[in-house]
């Protein structure tokens, strides 16, 4: 099986590379063709969860520990799971209705627009993370791949991703392939252009407390503008407040819970 897959990735190189390959608007093989990536991190949660269970064995205080993920990739758990996978029903018919032409040749199903939203967020956490020096791009906000309803923000994010997928001629999306790296990357600015069109996605409006000392402000506002943000003085304007760093620090990290399923706890 193994020697069958890189066949066909080495078949799927030649094509791109030829300027070829066969136009189809949906999500074929994506349900079968997990990448190692993928693999790796269902792994980690397997492990993170067997650990959890160990703790929970020996004593009563470590049922109530709460274990924070090591980067902003995907939740494997979640997205594969059949409450997560139905809620996407609506996404899927918005696609189908609104981007019939990228998706009628292989319309995707419920499980593949999981599966694909699993690559993507595996895509921007290894390309735009924070463990990235200077990344290309800035990470779509994980709320943005939360909201299920028709014409909501998930729905555009698909769509411009399976336009574009259309456009190339790619017969997969193929995320983890490292000589698509650029044309990924492309992908994703379609996809934020695609958002801020349709009013999905607002760039961020930042107000400096003064009290932030005057290093640091210049080296903040450095960082807004490689954001595509605005920084304004007027503190009734701004989207974001930021405040210098505390003299004293609490020990314990205030959260707001937003969501939870099984064991785990969305978080704010």
């Amino acid at each position: 099986r193994e020697e069958e897959e890189e066949e066909e990735v080495d078949e799927d190189e030649e094509e791109d590379e030829d300027g070829g390959g066969e136009e189809l608007g949906g999500g074929g093989g994506c349900e079968d063709e997990v990448s190692a990536e993928v693999e790796r991190r269902r792994r980690e949660e397997e492990e993170e969860e067997n650990e959890e269970e160990e703790e929970d064995g020996c004593s009563a205080m470590a049922a109530a520990a709460l274990v924070r993920k090591k980067d902003g990739g995907p939740t494997l758990k979640f997205w594969e799971s059949p409450e997560t996978v139905s809620q996407l029903d609506s996404v899927r018919v918005w696609i189908g209705k609104h981007y019939k032409k990228y998706v009628q040749t292989d319309a995707p199903t419920n499980k593949t627009l999981a599966g694909l939203v699993v690559q993507l967020l595996q895509f921007q956490e290894d390309a735009f993370g924070q463990q990235v020096t200077n990344p290309a791009f800035t990470k779509l906000p994980a709320t943005c791949f939360m909201d299920f309803k028709a014409a909501g923000t998930l729905c555009y994010i698909l769509g411009a991703a399976y336009k574009y997928k259309n456009e190339q001629g790619w017969r997969r999306f193929d995320l983890q392939n490292p000589s698509r790296m650029d044309r990924n990357v492309e992908m994703f600015m379609n996809i934020e252009k695609t958002l801020v069109q349709n009013n999905c996605l607002t760039r961020p409006t930042v107000y400096l407390v003064p009290d932030i000392e005057l290093k640091l402000a210049n080296k903040l506002k450095d960082i807004v503008k490689h954001n595509q943000g605005t920084v304004t003085d007027e503190k009734s304007k701004a989207s974001h407040h930021v405040y210098p760093i505390p003299t004293s620090v609490d020990d314990g990290e205030w959260l707001r819970p937003v969501m939870k399923r099984d064991k785990q706890v969305l978080v704010r």
